[in-house]
């Protein structure tokens, strides 16, 4: 929600300000639900929104960022950047993205799930990880959106490749073993979605 009323945000900024201002509003009462639910679950060594790591985390952190843009509001910005952070520490190892595993998630206190992972999860820290770096141009960051792309190109934990340049499709997700070779809309789109955020720099 917060993601979908920024963008219309700026598509009617500059054509009525009445209504900017009435979906400002809005999406500042959505951008405080999340702050508060980021303020309650974080502390020293758990930097998150909830208790647990589930789907499409990132997804989170780039709202955040989102409603900072329109707001300018910096405990957005903050709890964006601190949350994007936290899933950096957990989504890498060295250079290899490893998002959490949805055959368990990564419950607070609890050991990570690494299987199977999703070529949405990636995606999404794709876009978040874009909109981090078009905010302050660290370059950190878009190393680390390139180090994340690479998942689909086989840079994992089993060093497979999740695109198929043959169909175009993208596989449906990285097992323990092996990758599950179904090819859905969702995963598919997921890669696209990817691909387009790195090429459209600074957009």
């Amino acid at each position: 929600m917060i993601k979908g009323l920024a963008i219309y945000c700026r598509l009617v900024e500059k054509k009525s300000k009445e209504e900017f201002e009435k979906m400002k509003i809005i999406l500042t009462e959505y951008a405080d639900n999340l702050l508060n639910l980021f303020n309650n679950h974080s502390d020293d060594d758990w930097q998150w929104f909830e208790n647990f790591l589930t789907y499409s985390n990132a997804v989170l952190s780039e709202a955040m960022l989102e409603a900072y843009k329109i707001t300018g509001n910096y405990h957005y910005f903050k709890a964006g950047k601190r949350s994007l952070d936290f899933l950096l520490k957990n989504y890498f190892q060295g250079n290899i993205c490893v998002p959490v595993g949805q055959a368990g998630w990564y419950k607070k206190g609890k050991q990570k799930h690494l299987y199977d992972q999703q070529p949405e999860e990636v995606a999404i820290l794709v876009l978040a990880l874009k909109t981090m770096y078009d905010l302050g141009g660290e370059g950190e960051y878009q190393e680390k959106m390139y180090q994340a792309f690479n998942w689909f190109l086989g840079n994992n934990v089993l060093n497979r490749v999740m695109y198929s340049h043959l169909s175009g499709g993208c596989f449906d997700g990285l097992q323990e073993k092996e990758v599950n070779l179904n090819q859905g809309a969702e995963s598919t789109i997921s890669y696209l979605l990817a691909r387009l955020a790195l090429e459209n720099k600074g957009q």
